[in-house]
């Protein structure tokens, strides 16, 4: 009795690359939007530390009925004895540099610097800003424009 023998079913060469490909292809679309959300979370991320801010610093000005500032220059916002300290907050500054550039009587700016990644400063900051009357600003190249925050 002859048993008919089933064909072997394999991939050929061409099929594999181009299975390769495809999945390449895919990787890449996916890849880009997670970092765009990435870069979008870390942009919420310095603009809800200067909303903080800017509570902290209405606490503060009810108390002794002055702004507190603090410029980068002049040491790290989040440094022993710093804003954190005089504000009451807990901020760090691993994605964003903080600080309050201008500060007095009647007002205040806080500012939000990104620290590294493609908005870091190599040409291409991106930094938020807010004043004592809650308005959001922002200068440079920032994944999300602060009117849309």
């Amino acid at each position: 009795m002859l048993v008919a023998k089933k064909p072997k079913i394999s991939l050929t060469l061409i099929e594999l690359v181009v299975v390769v490909v495809i999945i390449g292809i895919l990787a890449t679309l996916s890849f880009s939007q997670y970092y765009s959300a990435v870069e979008k979370s870390i942009a919420r991320e310095g603009v809800t530390a200067l909303r903080l801010i800017r509570a902290a610093e209405d606490i503060y000005y009810s108390q002794l009925a002055i702004y507190y500032g603090v410029d980068i220059n002049a040491g790290n916002f989040t440094a022993a004895g710093s804003g954190n300290t005089a504000l009451r907050l807990n901020l760090n500054e691993i994605n964003w540099n903080y600080d309050i550039p201008v500060a007095n009587v009647n007002a205040f700016t806080a500012q939000a610097a990104r620290t590294r990644g493609p908005f870091a400063p190599v040409g291409n900051i991106c930094t938020y800003t807010i004043n004592q009357n809650g308005t959001l600003a922002n200068t440079g190249r920032c994944p999300i424009p602060a009117a849309a925050m």
